[in-house]
């Protein structure tokens, strides 16, 4: 069986980078903050459901 590579989302690494850049006072900082914890959330549960299903 071909097991491809899990890679971080283009959309997290984005969310992060957007999220490094902002000033603390900017008026989005809050969601684009609460959007990089909920993708990196989605993303993380993703990595240990596929280490317990994945063949070693």
């Amino acid at each position: 069986m071909i097991v491809k590579q899990l890679t971080e989302p283009i959309l997290l690494a984005k969310t992060d980078a957007l999220n490094a850049r902002l000033p603390s006072n900017h008026p989005m900082k809050e969601n684009v903050n609460q959007d990089a914890r909920i993708l990196r959330a989605g993303y993380n549960g993703l990595k240990v459901a596929l280490f317990y299903t994945l063949p070693r």
